[in-house]
């Protein structure tokens, strides 16, 4: 499972200042069948784009996105939309460089910064630390220390180095002990390393903090699995599941261990 970021930026966030007006409630409309209306506004297409990117369809949010680009190819929040279907179709090096260029572009954005520290971190990159640093001095962050400090920690899990990982993570449950992310990082840790006691203990805790937290109890539904306890393994998957039905990693492990359909 990829890691979760507690720090999660939605794109519809984002086109809150560019929703169309009434006059463009019909161009809304217009089916998004072909390849791209020449005629369509641009609060319009932001809107399709946004539609489009709440149904997973980020190919077709490109072609829109690229016609917006031509008419203005150095526009933040363009750049930034671009990122973010590049980074979901999986695409991360283009990412990287569109959300540098968005934050570049803007002076400074949060959101594309912060979605660069993820890739960064969620790919091993060397600059995920000093970037991390320096957003942690911005009073735009201050909201977000812990978000900031997560992605260092998955940094360094990512590459190979559990000791400051561990301390990242220590150091955000004692700052923040209701900061569910963390948890389920450290156990992480010690699930990697096949570490299953431990990795429990820690998953266990996520669901004592609040006892509805569904990824927690898939977690410890994986362990199960791993000291070979199915039956116990089952009873938290589907528990997991009826606190998220979104939760698709919980449904397959049920369908694989012929729990469900």
């Amino acid at each position: 499972m990829k890691h979760y970021v507690l720090f999660v930026i939605l794109v519809n966030g984002l086109f809150t200042s560019c929703k169309p007006d009434s006059k463009d409630s019909t161009e809304e409309k217009k089916s998004d069948s072909a390849y791209v209306d020449f005629t369509m506004s641009d609060s319009a297409r932001l809107a399709l784009i946004e539609k489009m990117a709440e149904a997973g369809n980020y190919q077709r949010c490109l072609e829109h996105i690229d016609w917006l680009l031509k008419k203005d190819s150095s526009f933040p929040l363009y750049l930034y939309i671009k990122a973010d279907a590049l980074e979901n179709t999986g695409d991360t090096s283009n990412a990287i460089a569109l959300y540098k260029k968005a934050n570049e572009n803007a002076g400074f954005f949060l959101q594309a910064s912060m979605r660069l520290l993820n890739l960064y971190a969620e790919t091993g990159h060397a600059a995920a630390l000093p970037l991390a640093d320096s957003l942690m001095t911005l009073p735009e962050t201050e909201k977000i220390h812990s978000d900031i400090q997560l992605m260092k920690g998955i940094y360094y899990q990512n590459t190979k180095d559990r000791k400051n990982a561990e301390k990242i993570y220590d150091q955000i449950i004692r700052q923040d002990y209701t900061f569910l992310q963390a948890y389920i990082e450290k156990g992480l840790l010690y699930y990697d390393d096949k570490e299953y006691n431990k990795a429990m203990e820690v998953f266990e805790l996520s669901t004592t903090v609040k006892n509805d937290f569904a990824d927690g109890y898939f977690w410890q539904g994986k362990v199960y699995l791993k000291l070979n306890k199915p039956d116990e393994a089952i009873l938290h998957f589907k528990k997991s599941l009826a606190l998220d039905p979104s939760l698709e990693e919980a449904r397959n492990e049920l369908k694989t261990l012929k729990a469900i359909q």
